[in-house]
């Protein structure tokens, strides 16, 4: 059974590709293999699919070499190369039966971590979320602490994000969230423990956001982060949009995000419009 060569297809870009000679070649049209093809200027879905079968049907036919000879190593060269593409593209997954089964494999693997780094005589530099999705991991954390001895005392914390305005005492503040369900519980020195402020004068942020971001740089970054997605796929307070290459910053929330907090803060008029997000 011969594998198909991998489609992307969206409206405004449509492409094959594939590995010739261990690079990775994204084609979208058939010019290099002498064929006016171009699937990528076809509107029309239903006719752009057939183009990119088409250009699948060259690619695996080797079209391009001058001899028939080589079709049967052309496309078997191919086909691992297809293999090795999917594998170069793909986030590596772990899915579990059961979210309290996934949350143990966590708080494992931050447990093996923070030993190791202790082995070394290093700082463990771990990048924490708030919201519902790390609940259960903060739990089994406090478990291994108190059961089987798991010392935070080499840890250092860095959260995501933080309302803004915020009253750190306040029941909606994610350092409150953070003391309740993690640090009194551990053994974590205080002024190890970073969560961004949410009491910071307008003409203060700026600055403090430039030096949260340098205390990470400066302790060479995050060994673990942990990340919840939103419903609308944000991550932090980094919304649908937000540039690969933002770093800690003030940010809007967008009302959808602040819609689905509504309810905690009774009504949607008293949830906050900004933050300060990690990038």
């Amino acid at each position: 059974m011969r594998h198909s060569i991998k489609i992307n297809s969206n409206h405004k870009r449509s492409f094959c590709y594939y590995n010739e000679n261990g690079k990775r070649v994204k084609i979208y049209n058939g010019k290099k293999f002498n064929k006016n093809i171009f699937p990528n200027r076809e509107k029309n879905i239903k006719k752009r699919k057939a183009l990119l079968k088409e250009l699948k049907e060259i690619i695996y036919s080797g079209i391009y070499k001058t001899e028939a000879s080589q079709e049967k190593n052309l496309r078997r060269k191919a086909d691992n190369a297809y293999d090795q593409s999917i594998f170069k593209e793909r986030i590596a997954l772990d899915i579990y039966e059961h979210p309290k089964d996934g949350s143990k494999a966590v708080a494992l693997e931050i447990s093996e971590l923070i030993k190791k780094k202790q082995s070394e005589n290093k700082k463990c530099i771990l990048g924490l979320a708030t919201g519902s999705s790390p609940l259960s991991i903060y739990s089994e954390l406090i478990r291994l602490h108190k059961e089987d001895n798991l010392s935070f005392k080499n840890v250092i914390t860095f959260n995501l994000d933080e309302y803004l305005p915020m009253d750190p005492k306040s029941k909606h503040s994610y350092n409150k969230f953070m003391y309740d369900n993690l640090f009194n519980h551990i053994d974590i020195q205080s002024e190890n423990i970073n969560i961004p402020r949410g009491d910071l004068n307008p003409n203060e942020v700026e600055q403090y956001c430039i030096e949260y971001e340098n205390k990470i740089n400066s302790l060479g970054g995050i060994d673990f982060q942990l990340l919840g997605i939103g419903r609308n796929g944000h991550i932090g307070f980094n919304e649908p949009g937000s540039l690969e290459s933002s770093i800690t910053r003030k940010v809007n929330i967008e009302y959808s995000t602040r819609f689905d907090t509504a309810d905690e803060f009774g009504g949607i008029d008293n949830v906050p419009k900004e933050a300060i997000s990690m990038g």
